[in-house]
């Protein structure tokens, strides 16, 4: 068993309170473990184990707080009492709180006091959390206190409940009861049995007691609590006067209302946010033959149609949405019947400018509607039939003023029929007013009809009609007004000029089918010759260079390849073959375009100037269409500038365009092309010309090229004079094969080895040494076949590097010398080429198409020949 001593001895050393025994000098002499731990946090953490036994306690706080301790420990040697109260101190500049016993210690036997004992309990956060709750309570805007639940008594409230209640100065709480702050006994009754009966409770509204014996409506809340181990409520009190006093404004105010909308003559309503009738009057619930208190409180689709609830539905949902008033005719069925009514309804908006109902205004037209649609009948009848028949239809006064207009003559002018009502036809169109008073003056005169067919340049473009004017009677039949009807003809005037202008194409396009005919019978014969002076022109000039002779030679040579560009140029553009894109020069295209155009330009007096962009990259384009195209724009051009009078010019210039393309525009000082014919310039025989000088196909199929090699020919803005420029923009692409320019090769070696042989066939002998001199330049052995058969008899015991045969021949041609090689000699059929002036003849083109062989066209230069060779050496 424990003595009491070491019992007691286990009490101070265990305890989780503090416990010291001070000095009459403040020293501490003794203390328990947990003091020992309660000094040795607040000290540098390198000095926390040692004991504080012996340190002095104003060690350990600051001078004000050592200064209360010393007050305190005074007081108690002094007196021999202890001292037990709540100490604030402060360590290391924070504030701190403990509840403190100090107490005297008697020297044994002895009425001395040498030493004094203390005991902390620390309250630091207690007390904080005590403060913040004081703060916010006597800083809240909202009254509140904490009362017993027993016995009413107020245990605190904050400085808004005094305030609220009209109490100033310093008030005990404990005087105050929930029964004094009550208005009455009543209200305090039902005030407790409230309490007693929810735990928790917002809004309870009752009068409570102001200070100068008057009362105001406050809106009470609670909370159950558990106070120092006592029932009590936390309550807070709004004072709601105002909003009492309003919501007896809105009765007074619903009461009045009630009776204006039983006293009106109309049907009258209003409907809850819940879409439901919350106030109607007898005029309405007559309507529906049901009592006012029966119609309160349901919902449109008890009473209403299913196709008037819904109408009812989206305009209530129009109005919340805008919070306009909304119109609208409507027409539902009731139990006496179909109704149609003018609806008038409005959002009614409550203090926080929220829309709380919907308000209606039901005005019964009925009868009126009746009446009125049986008048309408004939009007809409009539108006029917003019705004639905397909020409316009009008009526001016006796001063010229329209006053009736159809929807199709008001399509046909680009007006609102409604902006031509009242204005004269001066004022709509003088246009038209010139062209119709003569014909409106001879109905005036002689009150008979006219009918003549008429064109117009309207907004929409051209128009072409049969217009009709007739007198009309007015109510006192004189013939005073007048009536028209115009009929458009349009499109069958334009399917006759279209049929005229199709007939004049398909003319020109049997006259072209005859002239490609024509093309492909000569072109042998007009190459053949073209090819040797073109040949033996650049031999000869290199053999005479530096000489007068030279010179000669070469004047020669360029105006046989004029003619040789010429004839070529005409040979593409009757050729019927899918486009071939080659790499080519625009600026050459171009040139090749003036030079066929060139005799035709100088005959109609047209200076061109070129500006060209000697920099731009190639083209990757089929040459042959794209100078037709070009060609198109220098005749259309040429054919414009016909008819001025002065300086007629012309500007051809070639520069890069958008990124990738490269741009050609040709521009002319010429009268232009008006906006209304530029919208339909590019259509398929689209012609301004007369008859017999232009079909309408050449933009068209121009403009199909353009397109078809993915760029774009359009028509811009010309000079500021006048005049019209074309524009076509091509696409720049990496060049698809590598071919050998011009000064590549040595001039005065071999094209390929040394020991190439070459068998030349063609049935003019001419042409054929011609051939074989050019050959024997690029240092080629060269042998010479006159005619198929010959060329037979050389390939059944020889062998070449390469066959050149044309393609008509009398013994046996071209095509049949090509097969039997690929079925005698397969090794010389891969070394078989065609040199011909006759690519348009159907058997020509037919081999061609069939067979895979390089080939070159008469008339040809000696770097074609060139490109050839090595094409079959390669």
């Amino acid at each position: 068993m424990i003595d009491d001593a070491n019992l007691f001895a286990a009490f101070y050393a265990d305890s989780p309170v503090p416990m010291m025994i001070k000095d009459r000098d403040g020293r501490f002499v003794k203390m328990n473990a947990a003091a020992e731990a309660m000094f040795a946090s607040v000290r540098p953490e390198g000095d926390r184990t040692r004991s504080a036994v012996g340190d002095h306690y104003a060690d350990y706080v600051e001078p004000e707080t050592a200064s209360a301790i010393s007050a305190i420990d005074a007081e108690v040697f002094e007196t021999g009492a202890p001292a037990l109260r709540r100490q604030e101190y402060k360590v290391g500049g924070e504030a701190r709180y403990a509840l403190a016993a100090t107490f005297p210690l008697k020297a044994q036997g002895t009425e001395r006091v040498e030493h004094i004992g203390l005991l902390m309990l620390e309250i630091t956060e207690e007390v904080r959390a005590e403060k913040r709750f004081r703060a916010l309570s006597e800083h809240h805007p909202v009254a509140m206190l904490i009362a017993r639940l027993d016995d009413n008594e107020v245990l605190l409230a904050n400085p808004a409940f005094f305030a609220l209640i009209g109490i100033e100065g310093e008030v005990d709480p404990a005087k105050i009861s929930t029964q004094r702050w009550l208005a009455s006994e009543v209200e305090h009754q039902g005030y407790r049995k409230a309490v007693l009966s929810h735990e928790d409770h917002d809004g309870y509204e009752c009068r409570v007691r102001h200070a100068d014996g008057g009362w105001f409506w406050a809106s009470v809340s609670w909370r159950r609590i558990d106070y120092d181990g006592a029932p009590a409520v936390v309550v807070s009190v709004v004072e709601i006067g105002e909003q009492k006093a309003a919501e007896e404004k809105l009765r007074d105010s619903e009461t009045r209302l009630k009776a204006f909308l039983d006293h009106a003559p109309v049907a009258m309503y209003l409907k809850d946010k819940d879409d439901r009738y919350a106030v109607v009057n007898r005029f309405i619930a007559q309507i529906f033959k049901r009592a006012p208190e029966e119609v309160v409180g349901m919902h449109p689709d008890d009473l209403l149609d299913p196709a008037a609830a819904k109408e009812a539905h989206e305009v209530d949902a129009i109005i919340r949405d805008t919070g306009e008033p909304h119109v609208r005719e409507a027409h539902f069925d009731t139990p006496s019947g179909p109704r149609s009514t003018l609806t008038i309804r409005f959002p009614v908006r409550g203090d926080g400018g929220e829309i709380r109902y919907i308000g209606g205004v039901i005005l019964d037209t009925s009868e009126t509607r009746a009446a009125e649609a049986a008048m309408r009948e004939s009007e809409t009848r009539l108006n029917a039939f003019l705004q639905n028949a397909p020409m316009t239809m009008f009526m001016k006064d006796e001063e010229g003023r329209f006053l009736i207009m159809n929807e199709e003559g008001g399509r046909q002018l680009s007006m609102d029929p409604a902006d031509i009502l009242g204005k004269t036809v001066e004022e709509v169109s003088p246009m038209l007013a010139a062209a119709g008073e003569p014909y409106e003056a001879e109905v005036r005169r002689t009150g008979k009809p006219v009918t003549v067919q008429q064109e117009y340049r309207l907004p929409h473009g051209r128009t072409v009609g049969l217009n009709t004017r007739f007198a009309i009677p007015d109510a006192q039949g004189r013939m005073t007004r007048v009536g028209g009807v115009f009929m458009d003809v349009t499109k069958q005037v334009l399917a006759e000029e279209e049929l005229t202008r199709s007939r004049e194409a398909l003319h020109q396009s049997e006259k072209m089918t005859a002239l490609g005919s024509l093309l492909a019978g000569v072109s042998h014969e007009l190459n053949n010759p073209l090819a040797i002076v073109v040949g033996e022109a650049a031999m000869l000039e290199e053999e005479a260079e530096g000489t007068e002779n030279g010179e000669a030679a070469m004047r020669i040579r360029k105006a046989a390849e004029r003619c040789s560009r010429i004839v070529q140029t005409f040979l593409a553009m009757a050729r019927q073959r899918e486009p071939e894109r080659h790499e080519v020069d625009a600026n050459h295209l171009i040139r090749g375009a003036l030079d066929l155009a060139s005799y035709g330009l100088r005959a109609d007096g047209v200076e061109v100037a070129l500006q060209l962009d000697d920099a731009l990259p190639p083209l990757c384009a089929d040459g042959d269409q794209v100078t037709q195209v070009l060609l198109n724009l220098l005749m259309n051009a040429s054919q414009a500038l016909q008819g001025r009078e002065g300086e007629r010019r012309m500007v051809v210039r070639s520069g890069a365009g958008p990124a990738g393309f490269a741009r050609i525009e040709v521009e002319d000082n010429g009268p232009g092309v008006p906006p209304d014919i530029a919208r339909r310039i590019f259509e398929p025989f689209f012609t301004t010309k007369p008859a017999g000088v232009g079909t309408g196909i050449g933009l068209s199929f121009s403009h199909g090229i353009a397109e078809a090699h993915g760029g774009r020919l359009s028509l811009v803005d010309g000079e500021a004079e006048g005049g019209a420029c074309f524009r076509l923009d091509l696409p720049m692409e990496a060049a698809r094969f590598e071919a050998v320019s011009v000064g590549q090769a040595d001039e005065g070696a071999a094209v390929g080895e040394a020991a190439r042989r070459v068998l030349v066939v063609d049935d003019e002998e001419e042409l054929a040494g011609t051939l074989k001199r050019m050959l024997e330049k690029e240092g080629c052995a060269v042998a010479v076949a006159v005619g198929g058969r010959e060329g037979q008899r050389r390939l059944e015991t020889e062998s070449f590097d390469a066959v050149l045969s044309d393609l008509r021949m009398p013994d046996m041609d071209g095509p049949a010398l090509y097969r039997w090689t690929l079925k005698h000699r397969p090794d010389m059929a891969a070394r078989f080429a065609v040199v011909t002036g006759d690519v348009l003849g159907p058997a020509a083109a037919a081999f061609l198409a069939e067979v895979d062989v390089p080939v070159l066209e008469k008339p040809f230069t000696r770097e074609g020949l060139r490109d050839l060779i090595d094409r079959i050496g390669g």
